[in-house]
């Protein structure tokens, strides 16, 4: 079997289709991959900032223990 017929063939039994549903350029894909990139910083960050509790100032002195 020639080796275009062999990729095609694999890449059915793998995937069940003959071809990909979205064909995209490399440049494509790189961009894509480094927006989905920021979103993910952006939201990470955001979680943090909304979990972080404030730490408040200790109102009342503590008794030496000395």
């Amino acid at each position: 079997m020639p080796l275009p017929h062999f990729i095609e063939h694999l890449y059915f039994k793998r995937f069940g289709r003959d071809r990909p549903e979205n064909v995209r350029s490399i440049e494509q894909l790189v961009k894509d991959r480094n927006k989905k990139k920021e979103i993910r910083k952006k939201q990470k960050e955001e979680k943090r900032k909304a979990e972080a509790t404030p730490v408040e100032p200790l109102t009342e002195e503590l008794e030496d223990p000395f």
